[in-house]
């Protein structure tokens, strides 16, 4: 082995000491004694230059601690195989990624011949290194062509981008490098530097301390991008809403969403029209893909347009393609101008505010970020498989460089509860309005992004999707706000086939039957618990909570006939869910396609259970203590994970959709981290369908999954809920003694539950302990808004 380091044949003697007798742990020892030997110290130089980001084929931890010794904070650390590695190119804030394992994780390290072979399938890696070089400008520093690693990089480049065209790329190389490392650099288009070298290659880091001198103190290893890449949804969210509205055929959202981005470019040709060639040039510079690549999609796109007689061939320049179709600007204002308008009206009835053109035009300035920033956080998590967070209106407006100065200011909390409104319950023209905003602005940011995501979906189609039960329960659930989008996307995904060419199976653990059974026995007790009749509780309940965060039978309830009829919780049952044994579930789920799969079955799930379901003991102990959890359902999360993790190591695609961030939260940073890698979010799941064949979802689901709102206190979701009721039942004229009403009742409330807290007092659903006093100070609402009417009338 030495002898093979000797003569330059590095992978070779990596080779042969994983083919030693060393045991694993002697083998990972040896590595961590020899790699922790390094001074972060030497090192902070390199920061003293401004970097988005670092990447390195580096297993130690030498730079993250530069870093920290010269910032003062930690850098995120990403490192291939950890689930925060998919990230890399939503990231807004600095990192260091470390393209090749880490040592803390000896599985992740990338260091021999096979280990290597393994990474030119690797989705992951080819992603980062896309980003990476037609994304950013990097710089090359402190390597040399017998690294195996490097050549590792510089291969997939090759293989999968080619000549870099995209990006100024520098490499500083010292004089005495191999030629050819400098020649092949330069065939991709990356400018080679030299410095002198001395052995110790101070030249290199005069160079850096020197340029270091040159930057401020206050921006060095900083982020440079701005906040929110905006750059394609400004040049193509017109054209791609256009294109959206125009199509005659259901067809899928990338396709949609190329086409799109097509249209523009040649509808701005003008007369002269686009070549074919040129097209393709202009989609590789936006892209990044292989020309070849995008040639196909290009010409696709092509067909399509050509067939709906959207553009045609020019009759005066052969081989172009000029506009055919509506002669209208591509506009997005109209859309834009309904959501405004939307923000403007609440904040009238509402608030009891006035608006201005200078209020107007902050909204819609506003907007544009929100917009721009839901589309991003959109593409990341579906890219990286985690929930997507809820909107925070309250907190966007009060750091939103729009909303300055006391004028605006003042404005700031009511404008942030009417965005709020408008995302939790949009009129019908809003809701068309938000779902096609939404998925454009999700598809574009993907799109340019992370572009492999988008384009090549179905090379990364897994074998088996498994349905968390919090996904499944809406999916079978009829009434519920999300069942049409879970069920059209189950049944969609049948239909189509995995990456190895079988149809795709989509399955539910045997455990989750019971989870299914205990949620309707749960409706029926709270229910039962509740003073009012059913209808009028489940009503309360949806109206207060909202439809999605309260029990999925009672949310579909009150959406149902019967409970417009005041019929009972029973009848409604016996309807939609039929089913009175796990048997008889069983059957009614595999009649819609999903097979139910004994998990504790799946081979080699036994070798991690016992950890997994003691780690989740552990992590939820405490809701185990309150009873908010059960054993059972801590188990069947357990047997879950464990069939995940089995599947994984035999070599099967496999997938979880599931809603719960509390359970990716604890997994994240643990021994189990890996298997968050494997999750899909609920939302991911129609995305997927989405982009891959399209969405026959109704408008108003689309727009409240895409912009799902969160109520910052219980204060904010009391006065909503009053505000709503007495718009419900009184005219305008009552708007300012509503006003009124609303503020007294709710700080009582408040004031009772802060009361009831601080005396140790316990609400008989703690859960909801703010559900209960709605009951209570509804009356008293009701009689303030009707002394304010009788008054009225008597003047």
């Amino acid at each position: 082995m030495v002898q093979r380091i000797d003569q330059g044949e590095l992978l070779t003697a990596a080779d042969l000491f994983f083919l030693s007798n060393l045991t694993e742990a002697e083998r990972t020892d040896l590595l961590t004694l020899n790699l922790n030997d390094y001074s972060a110290q030497r090192l902070k130089d390199v920061f003293g230059l401004k970097y988005d980001f670092v990447a390195t084929t580096n297993f130690d931890k030498s730079l993250l601690d530069a870093y920290a010794n010269v910032v003062g904070a930690a850098a995120h650390d990403f490192y291939l195989s950890s689930p925060a590695f998919k990230s890399i190119p939503f990231q807004r804030d600095f990192f260091i990624a470390r393209l090749h394992g880490a040592l803390e994780a000896p599985e992740s390290i990338v260091l021999t011949s096979e280990s290597f072979r393994k990474l030119e399938n690797d989705r992951d890696y080819e992603r980062a290194l896309h980003y990476i070089f037609t994304r950013c400008n990097a710089i090359f520093l402190g390597f040399s062509f017998s690294d195996p690693a490097i050549n590792s990089v510089l291969d997939t480049i090759n293989r999968d981008l080619g000549a870099l065209h995209t990006g100024r790329h520098i490499a500083l190389l010292p004089a005495d490098a191999s030629s050819d490392l400098a020649s092949t650099l330069r065939a991709r288009n990356v400018q080679v530097l030299e410095y002198e070298n001395d052995g110790s290659h101070q030249a290199l880091w005069d160079i850096l301390k020197g340029t270091a001198k040159k930057i401020s103190a206050e921006n060095r290893a900083k982020p440079s991008r701005p906040p929110v890449p905006t750059l394609p949804l400004t040049k193509y969210l017109a054209s791609c809403l256009a294109r959206l509205r125009m199509r005659k055929d259901l067809d899928s959202l990338r396709a949609t969403i190329v086409e799109g981005v097509v249209s523009q470019e040649i509808r701005s040709s003008g007369d002269e029209g686009t070549p074919v060639a040129e097209l393709v040039h202009l989609v590789h510079e936006e892209l990044g893909l292989r020309q070849d690549q995008v040639r196909a999609i290009v010409v696709g796109a092509l067909r399509s347009l050509e067939d709906e007689g959207l553009i045609r061939r020019s009759s005066r320049t052969q081989g172009r393609y000029v506009w055919a179709g509506p002669v209208e600007e591509f506009t997005a204002e109209n859309d834009l101008d309904i959501v405004v308008r939307g923000v403007e009206d609440r904040y009238v009835t509402r608030e009891g505010g006035t608006s201005s053109d200078r209020l107007r035009e902050a909204i819609s300035l506003l907007f544009n970020d929100m917009l721009a920033s839901r589309g991003w956080d959109l593409g990341a998590s579906f890219a990286t498989g985690e929930v997507p967070e809820d909107i925070d209106c309250i907190s966007i407006v009060q750091t939103s460089p729009h909303f300055v100065g006391d004028d605006l200011r003042r404005h700031a909390i009511g404008i942030a509860r009417c965005f709020n409104d408008l995302f939790s319950r949009p009129n019908q023209s809003e809701s068309k309005v938000l779902s096609v905003l939404g998925r454009t602005a999700f598809a574009l940011e993907l799109l340019f992004a992370s572009p492999r995501d988008a384009v090549f979906l179905e090379a990364t189609m897994p074998n088996k999707i498994y349905l968390d039960a919090n996904v499944l329960l809406p999916a079978i659930v009829p009434g519920h706000p999300l069942h049409e989008i879970y069920n059209q996307a189950i049944q969609k995904l049948l239909k189509l086939r995995s990456a190895s060419d079988r149809r795709v199976q989509i399955c539910v653990c045997r455990g989750f039957l019971n989870e299914i059974f205990s949620h309707k026995n749960i409706a029926k007790r709270e229910v039962d618990a509740s003073e009012d009749e059913a209808a009028d509780f489940a009503v309360r309940e949806a109206r207060y909570m909202g439809s999605q965060n309260i029990n999925v039978f009672l949310a579909a309830f009150a959406n149902s006939n019967e409970a417009n009829e005041g019929k009972s919780l029973d009848l409604f049952l016996r309807r939609v869910a039929p089913y009175r044994t796990e048997g008889e579930l069983r059957t009614y789920i595999e009649q819609m396609g999903i097979s139910v799969i004994n998990g504790r079955a799946v081979p080699g799930v036994g070798e991690s259970l016992p950890k997994i379901l003691h780690f989740l003991e552990v992590a939820y102990s405490k809701d185990l203590e309150k009873g908010l959890k059960t054993s059972a359902v801590v188990e069947h999360d357990a047997v879950q994970l464990a069939a995940l993790r089995a599947e994984a190591r035999i070599g099967r695609s496999v997938l979880f959709v599931s809603a719960d961030k509390r359970l990716r939260g604890e997994l994240a940073e643990s021994e189990f981290d890996d298997i968050r890698g494997q999750f899909m979010s609920h939302l991911g799941l129609a995305q997927l369908v989405d982009l891959l064949v399209g969405s026959e979802s109704e408008e108003r689901e689309l727009s409240n999954i895409y912009w799902t709102a969160s109520v910052s206190t219980e204060t904010e979701r009391m006065r909503a809920f009053l505000v709503d009721t007495a718009l419900r039942e009184y005219e305008v004229g009552m708007l300012e003694p509503m006003h009124r009403a609303v503020d007294i009742v709710t700080q009582e409330a408040i004031n009772e539950l802060e009361d009831n807290r601080g005396k140790g007092r316990k609400d008989r659903n703690e859960s909801r302990p703010l559900t209960r006093l709605v009951e209570d100070y509804e009356e008293k609402f009701y009689r303030l808004m009707r002394e304010a009417y009788e008054k009225r009338l008597n003047e």
